[in-house]
């Protein structure tokens, strides 16, 4: 019980607290980031397979 008190009284204190907000946009913001950089590799990757696969076709 104790315990779950003082976890309480942190998450309390870390929700008024502006610099948890602002972490929090940072990590958003980085995150959405990857995100986005993970889609483009994948649309690279899918671009060269299909540029190879044109060029076997074109060749056999």
């Amino acid at each position: 019980m104790a315990v779950a008190v003082v976890g309480l009284g942190a998450v309390t204190r870390l929700a008024r607290d502006h610099r948890t907000y602002e972490a929090a946009i940072v990590a958003a913001i980085a995150v959405a980031a990857l995100a986005g950089m993970g889609r483009a590799s994948r649309a690279s990757s899918f671009a060269r397979l299909a540029a190879w696969d044109k060029r076997r076709g074109a060749n056999h």
